[in-house]
């Protein structure tokens, strides 16, 4: 990275690493009820914060990272078919306190750089308003990508 500051942490290192972890098992609890109120499929809210709870110990499938002062991202890289280089995928997006949301969406890039992905991906997911959700991401960059549709299994 250049002389660039820095604008991105994982949250195994950063200094909010506890208040990070108390608002990360709301978040999970907050996404399994949202994901349930569309009528998706959810696993067990216990098997879910522990992946939350061992991505801010840096362990385990997922990348927690904080954006800039503000914004927690939990985030795999992922091989897309149609880029000949990795895409940074989000599982999980939240504002953990009050802080600049531009400087966290450079960090999302930033990160993203690092992690040498060519695309970041975020979903709206579970999140309670997909309309409010899209005019935040359209705002700092992101295009509509796909529609996604779900039916569980019995």
């Amino acid at each position: 990275m250049s002389l660039e500051r820095k604008k991105w942490c994982p949250v195994k290192d950063h200094p909010d690493k506890a208040l990070i972890l108390s608002h990360a098992r709301d978040h999970v609890r907050s996404l399994v009820s949202g994901a349930q109120a569309k009528g998706w499929s959810t696993g067990a809210v216990d098997k879910l914060v522990s992946y939350a709870e061992k991505a801010c110990e840096g362990e385990g499938d997922h990348d927690l990272t904080v954006l800039g002062d503000c914004l927690i991202f939990m985030s795999q890289i992922i091989p897309v078919w149609w880029l000949d280089t990795d895409a940074l995928v989000e599982f999980a997006i939240f504002r953990y306190k009050p802080g600049d949301i531009n400087e966290a969406w450079e960090g999302l890039d930033q990160f993203a750089k690092y992690c040498n992905c060519r695309q970041i991906v975020i979903s709206s997911s579970a999140s309670v308003s997909d309309r409010a959700f899209s005019r935040v991401l359209q705002r700092a960059g992101f295009v509509p990508g796909s529609i996604n549709f779900t039916r569980s299994i019995q």
